[in-house]
């Protein structure tokens, strides 16, 4: 496995893509764990630069980093009130 890699636990699922449900009314979960993205990111770039005049002195730095996978809770809270009122 990879370093920083994300990784949990998935349902098991029927043919048409429906949760396995056990006597108890739990889904099925498998014992391992699989992968699900990394937190490293594929690229990372930035640009830094200075600019003076006078007394007057400006910095600037633009950074960014791109392809790392995260969870955001923000964005499955809203994703679920969606589908469960249709208000967004």
């Amino acid at each position: 496995m990879e370093y920083s890699q994300i990784v949990g636990r998935t349902i098991l699922k029927d043919e048409e893509g429906r949760d396995i449900i056990d006597a108890t009314g739990l889904p099925i979960v498998p014992a391992g764990v699989v992968p699900f993205g990394t937190g490293v990111h594929r690229w990372t770039g930035g640009l830094i630069n200075n600019f003076r005049y006078k007394s007057f002195n400006l910095n600037v730095l633009v950074d960014g980093k791109f392809g790392g996978s995260i969870y955001s809770q923000t964005i499955m809270t809203w994703n679920t009130e969606a589908c469960l009122t249709d208000r967004y």
